[in-house]
């Protein structure tokens, strides 16, 4: 999760990323509802995000992405 915060944090102000894949990266909750409040509020680039294979799975994870696709 820490990793993943710095690149939510890249994300921020980086607008050429458009695709991006982390997959089997042992993501968790923090750090993915992280990443969903960045792409939600901040970054408009990004376009295909792959995060198969990760440990989130709480209902405010699903949350944070129901907001982020919003």
């Amino acid at each position: 999760d820490e990793g993943l915060r710095h690149i939510a944090r890249m994300l921020e102000t980086n607008k050429t990323l458009s695709e991006l894949s982390l997959t089997q990266n042992k993501i968790g909750d923090l750090g993915f509802q992280d990443l969903m409040t960045v792409l939600a509020e901040k970054n408009r680039t990004l376009r295909v995000l792959s995060l198969e294979w990760n440990l989130f799975g709480t209902t405010e994870s699903f949350q944070a992405l129901n907001n982020m696709l919003h």
